[in-house]
């Protein structure tokens, strides 16, 4: 059935319910010892030349890694100029000897959690994802040993959606350990791009769908995983808001939190109209909200009646995070309570065909949900929502040839506002898009 296929299982409550509660370790919290790509590598264990038939995995995960994976050069980008002048500008010295830096652009757990063949110019290797293998390597491979055994032993659960995005959210957007500034950003830092489910379709491959993999772990849909990466986005941002320490001194978040064109640049006309509408102070800039946004669109799809509630729950929090209200924790837990409110509505309810079609007349709006074509981090992620459930739709025959083209009209021109952002940024900043939008475009 259509809802079967589309529908947010129960995976989507967990991102606000046991994860939110009960957050895991990070790969690079934990104790257990790295042991290094190394320990990964051999011809019989994940270094073959190419994939092996009869076996549970494809076992040439190494070299799918090393050859076409981004993570795998991680470390690189800190040698380059860019990167001299941004160490330069804060005072940390070498960038690919700073804590800060390595951070993200490497493994880098703690020195006791390093084992004798960890290295840390293996960038971002196998267990900055997988978590540290002390535990689980020799067993892992054992013939009768359970995907529930091995992460009771340590491994990272990246099958569980949720659990994958805070992983991969903890660099992209940044989290109480490792956040994104705007020191950082002031200094030449470019600004951060996420979406889960994009960046997932654009990273080459090292696993496959096949019988043995939906017999031992959880496979969300498309859809899904884009729900639950707009979810989780949105609880660390405000997790981000409410315990940033400088909340408490100055009565006001790090600009970071905000959106940068508010004050730099924006696509298109000026953001006057957009304060107003959000009730923000006259000359403060709006937060950086797209997820908040997204999932205000999830709401209205769900549930129209409760759209003016949501929205004023929006408004009141961007009210108390631009003035530096003492009511900025009340709006932020307000906005919470909403958020996992939504969270158990969507994990009840059955996307329809009409749902998916509905959504996606939305997002091509270019008016819809306050204006989200007129800053860059809504434009950024409406298009890739758009890209992304387009696709599933023309999979799913939900969309005649006419509805294709005129979804494909609207992502065309957020697409060209989106380029006037590279006159402004480090060169490339934008491939994610670009390499998605080419792939979308040839699986046709």
């Amino acid at each position: 059935m259509i809802g079967e296929k589309v529908i947010i299982i129960l995976s989507f409550l967990l991102a606000f319910g046991v994860h939110a509660e009960n957050e895991i370790s990070l790969p690079y919290q934990s104790e257990d010892l790295h042991l290094g790509v190394a320990s990964c590598a051999s011809s019989t264990c994940h270094g073959a030349a190419s994939v092996l038939l009869g076996t549970n995995v494809q076992q040439n995960e190494y070299l799918v890694w090393q050859r076409d994976d981004p993570h795998a050069t991680a470390l690189r980008v800190l040698y380059n100029e860019q990167s001299k002048g941004i160490a330069l500008r804060l005072g940390l010295g070498s960038p690919e000897r700073a804590d800060i830096c390595l951070d993200c652009h490497a493994d880098h757990p703690t020195s006791a959690a390093r084992g004798p063949r960890f290295q840390q110019s293996d960038a971002i290797g196998c267990e900055a994802c997988h978590g540290g293998a002390e535990r689980w390597l020799d067993s892992h491979r054992m013939p009768n040993r359970t995907h529930a055994e091995n992460i009771a032993d340590g491994l990272y659960p990246t099958a569980d959606t949720a659990a994958r995005a805070q992983l991969c959210l903890s660099c992209h957007l940044g989290n109480a350990d490792k956040p994104m500034t705007h020191e950082l950003l002031g200094a030449g830092h470019p600004p951060l791009l996420f979406e889960l489910d994009t960046f997932a379709a654009i990273l080459p491959s090292h696993y496959s769908f096949d019988e043995d993999y939906l017999a031992r772990k959880p496979l969300a849909t498309g859809p899904q995983v884009w729900s639950i990466g707009q979810a989780e986005t949105a609880r660390m941002m405000l997790a981000g808001l409410q315990t940033d320490e400088r909340i408490s001194s100055l009565r006001f978040p790090d600009f970071a939190f905000y959106k940068c064109e508010a004050c730099h640049h924006a696509i298109y006309g000026s953001n006057y109209q957009e304060e107003a509408r959000l009730g923000t102070k006259a000359g403060y800039p709006p937060l950086a909200d797209a997820s908040l946004r997204m999932l205000l669109l999830v709401n209205e799809q769900l549930d129209a009646e409760d759209a003016n509630t949501a929205l004023q729950h929006f408004r009141t929090l961007h009210q108390a995070a631009t003035v530096g209200s003492e009511d900025l924790s009340n709006a932020i837990n307000n906005f919470s309570a909403f958020i996992n409110t939504l969270a158990n509505r969507a994990g009840q309810h059955d996307y329809t065909e009409k749902d998916v079609t509905e959504l996606l007349v939305r997002l091509s709006d270019p008016e819809g949900i306050l204006g989200k074509y007129r800053n860059y981090d809504e434009a950024e992620q409406t298009a890739m929502a758009l890209a992304l459930l387009l696709d599933y739709a023309r999979r799913e025959n939900y969309f005649t040839v006419e509805q294709v083209s005129a979804v494909e009209g609207a992502l065309d021109k957020i697409y060209s506002r989106l380029e006037e952002r590279a006159k402004y940024l480090p060169e490339g900043f934008l491939w994610s898009l670009a390499e998605f939008n080419k792939l979308i475009r040839a699986s046709k």
